[in-house]
């Protein structure tokens, strides 16, 4: 048998690698290895309401953040208009109807 990470070879009775401290695997054995991370217990949900709110702070947020850009640099509200009526249309038509 021979060390999956650096080829030595291994007596059967080892079980970690000299050279590299590896453990050795033995497939025929059951493994008493703890994991350091938990088994998957089955497919990850993503809370659909979550995913919405996120969508819904960062339009608010790019809204607010043209006006108050287009305000210090003009003085008057020019072109945030336009960036704000197409994040409205963005919302409306995509992220809207999916509440």
């Amino acid at each position: 048998m021979y060390c999956v990470k650096c080829g030595v070879e291994l007596a059967d009775s080892q079980r970690k690698c000299p050279l590299c401290d590896t453990p050795v695997y033995f497939p025929d054995l059951p493994e008493d290895v703890e994991r350091p991370y938990p088994p998957k217990t089955g497919k990850e949900v993503v809370n659909p309401r979550g995913v919405l709110f996120i969508f819904s702070f960062i339009s608010l947020i790019g809204a607010i953040i043209s006006v108050l850009t287009d305000f210090s640099i003009n003085g008057v509200i020019t072109w945030a208009g336009y960036a704000v009526g197409g994040i409205i249309t963005f919302y409306v038509i995509f992220i809207l109807p999916s509440w």
